[in-house]
């Protein structure tokens, strides 16, 4: 906002104040707002002005023949589509962060053997947990059920070749 610097009549201070009084507040913040509200008042004004105008020149002699002539033809007026749309499902493309990866050349992809082989070493109470297995078989298990859940689609095959012996020493069979 900018500051202004005005010079008012007494009376009108007086009415201010007592206005003020009743609604609170810095009597500055109560002059703005009552500005606001008469500015806002007067454009809502002018713009009912304006539709009565035009109101007005839709009653007058050149455009009742237009509005007559539309009025006679609305009961042969057509829908606008004649033809209905197909019914077939639009085709939803994939989530941006989902879209299939392009697979590196060390990558494989998880087979359903493999998820078996996962699932037996996680139904096992006895296995080792993920910290022991890390520290004395140098394999990370921390994304086991993202590859038996399918979130996680590719292994690298090393990690596969570390892991095959663990999860076939601890399944349980």
């Amino acid at each position: 906002m900018e500051r202004v610097t005005i010079t008012l009549p007494p009376a009108l201070l007086e009415r201010i104040d007592q206005d003020r009084g009743k609604a609170g507040g810095k009597r500055s913040t109560f002059i703005v707002k009552v500005l606001e509200t008469y500015y806002r008042r007067k454009d809502r004004e002018e713009k009912d002005e304006v539709k009565t105008a035009i109101i007005e020149m839709l009653k007058g002699p050149e455009f009742r023949g237009i509005v007559q002539e539309a009025l006679e033809r609305r009961d042969t007026w057509e829908p606008v589509r004649t033809v209905t749309p197909d019914q077939r499902p639009l085709p939803i493309p994939p989530p941006i962060g989902v879209r299939a990866k392009r697979t590196r050349g060390d990558s494989i992809p998880i087979t359903d053997d493999m998820k078996s082989l996962m699932r037996a070493f996680q139904n096992n109470p006895d296995r080792p947990v993920r910290s022991l297995i890390r520290r004395d078989y140098g394999v990370d298990t921390s994304d086991i059920h993202r590859w038996v859940s399918g979130e996680k689609q590719y292994m690298r095959a090393g990690t596969w070749n570390r892991l095959k012996p663990v999860l076939e020493q601890f399944a349980v069979k």
